[in-house]
Order: C-alpha cells, then sequence, then structure tokens
C-alpha cells in the first residue's frame, strides 16, 4: 500500500464531520510513516512517499459455514454507517452487507496485536486461522495439512511481523 505524503497527521483535513478536527486542537500529531524505531522497520520508503508491507488484500470476505460457525454470530455489520456523521456526508451510500463478511485484517503487526481473530476474541494465531470457514475454508485446511514444522515455521513468521 503507497502512503503519499509520507507523512500521516491527527486529526486530518478528511475526518468526517463528529470526529476530532483540524481546528480542535492546538497542534496535530503528525508522523512520519518513514521513521524507524529501534532499528525496524516494514516500509518502504520512495522519493513521494512510504510503502506499507500491511499484508492484507483490503477486501471482505464471508469466513462462515457449515463447518466453521466462529464468526456466524454477528449482530452489526461491518461497515455500516453507524458513526456520528450522517448519510448526506458520504459521497457513496453505504452497501448493505451481510453479517459474514469481514474486513481482512492488516497482518503488518500481528505480532504485537494479541488478541486476534476479526474481533480480537483468539488467544492464538493458530486459533485464529483455525475459526476460519466459508471462502478461507480451503486454505485453512492447506494450513493444517502442512506438516507441524511447516505450520511453526508460519507463525514464527507471522511473530516477525511487528510494529516496535
Amino acid at each position: 500500500m503507497k502512503l503519499t505524503p509520507r507523512k500521516f497527521s491527527e486529526p486530518t483535513p478528511y475526518n468526517p464531520s463528529g470526529n476530532l478536527q483540524v481546528n480542535d486542537v492546538s497542534k496535530p500529531l503528525i508522523w512520519d510513516m518513514n521513521r524507524y524505531i529501534n532499528g525496524r522497520s516494514l516500509l518502504k520508503r520512495h522519493r513521494q512517499g512510504t510503502t506499507i508491507k500491511a499484508f492484507t488484500d483490503l477486501k471482505r470476505h464471508n469466513l462462515c459455514d457449515e463447518d466453521y460457525k466462529h464468526f456466524c454470530n454477528e449482530q452489526i455489520t461491518q461497515g455500516s454507517l453507524l458513526g456520528f456523521a450522517s448519510a448526506e456526508d458520504f459521497t457513496v451510500p453505504g452497501v448493505p452487507r451481510p453479517t459474514e463478511d469481514f474486513l481482512t485484517r492488516k497482518l503488518w503487526d500481528v505480532a504485537n496485536s494479541d488478541p486476534y481473530g476479526h474481533r480480537g476474541d483468539l488467544t492464538t494465531i493458530t486459533e485464529g486461522v483455525y475459526q476460519h470457514g466459508g471462502e478461507a475454508h480451503q486454505v485453512r485446511d492447506e494450513f493444517f495439512d502442512l506438516p507441524q514444522e511447516d505450520k511453526d515455521k508460519i507463525v514464527e513468521f507471522l511473530k516477525t511481523l511487528g510494529v516496535f
């Protein structure tokens, strides 16, 4: 994911009404995304900005099926217009989504973002993989069909994805 400019600020001039506005603070928080923390970074610098290795497709996927129902009890859909902003503040009206659809979480900080799962209700990375049904069922099964040593290597790789 390419970010241009490389500096992030909060509040930003793009915050919708009902959220913190630039005029609400004496000095916004400004963070240079190219900054290294303790010599580590998941970011790749380029002239115009920064590329973040977010490890996500930023898409919504149905995670429910007859075998795996862990995520099938949601009452509110992700992406609903339930905030403070009125529907008129949006240029594109919100699309009704099924409650089984979840936005793929970023993995760029999975090493320090436990608990896991799309709702933060799972204890381990492996448990997070285990609960995926629906569109992720086949990939989930492929993971568990691997030899234990290979599963361990994947989990250990994911544990290197941290923002420190």
